[in-house]
């Protein structure tokens, strides 16, 4: 698949603008069903930039059925893990 240069673009205004990403900054980047190469993008700005991209995905079906039935347990598990996890960051 071509890439597309707005992808391209967009992630270059993200990181450089919107987030302002830095030099060892920690980057969480979490998408749900969007493009592959539109993250492929942004990673390779954050690695430009210096920072660390970390990066988590879910799919919208999946994490449709997680929902129809979790736990309110299941969620400040989740909910505990993600915020241990964006203490680390600098940018989201």
């Amino acid at each position: 698949m071509l890439s597309d240069i707005r992808h391209e673009k967009l992630a270059k205004i993200l990181v450089d603008y919107s987030i302002k990403c830095e030099k060892g900054d920690k980057v969480w980047i979490d998408y749900n069903g969007c493009d592959y190469q539109f993250v492929a993008h942004i990673i390779r700005e954050i690695y430009a930039k210096g920072g660390m991209p970390f990066v988590h995905g879910e799919n919208p079906r999946i994490k449709r059925e997680l929902l129809k039935r979790c736990t309110d347990e299941m969620l400040q598990i989740w909910a505990k893990r993600d915020v241990a996890f964006m203490e680390q960051c600098q940018c989201y």
